[in-house]
């Protein structure tokens, strides 16, 4: 039975994120990356429960931002350091799907922290060695984030 209670809150004092659902199992959840970044209120953590709370089923679902001030040309692999050292300290095992860039980033995780994940889900993403020649720039996205 899933829970439709939403909680918000901070890991490590920089990873804002929403929480619902209440199995054993943990789900982190990574989002594309957006303009703003910012923490989540009521209305993106009703938003998140509605988008992805089908798989709060049998799982405790974090959907975990990215940490706001991104330095200039910061890497998707370091974003899934950034999330590989959240799980490790906050959570423990836990499966991780990433979604659009978060795709990537959770791609990331799976292959320098395999210890730390169950199992991976990327959707609407492209591996990572494929981004840099999807754009029209050439240039990967995640690194010209201004946040």
């Amino acid at each position: 039975m899933t829970t439709n209670k939403r909680e918000t809150g901070t890991f490590l004092g920089e990873f804002h994120y929403v929480r619902f659902g209440n199995g054993r199992e943990y789900l982190v959840i990574l989002p594309g990356m957006t303009l703003e970044n910012e923490p989540p209120n009521r209305l993106s953590a009703r938003t998140y429960r509605l988008g992805v709370g089908r798989f709060a089923e049998g799982h405790t679902v974090y959907v975990i931002n990215r940490r706001r001030n991104l330095p200039p040309h910061y890497t998707t692999r370091e974003m899934a350091a950034d999330y590989a050292r959240v799980t490790e300290e906050e959570l423990g095992s836990s499966s991780v799907m990433g979604f659009s860039t978060g795709g990537p980033i959770a791609q990331h995780v799976a292959m320098d922290h395999p210890g730390l994940g169950r199992r991976l889900w990327p959707s609407s993403s492209v591996p990572p060695a494929c981004r840099r020649s999807a754009g029209p720039t050439g240039k990967d996205p995640a690194r010209t984030s201004k946040t």
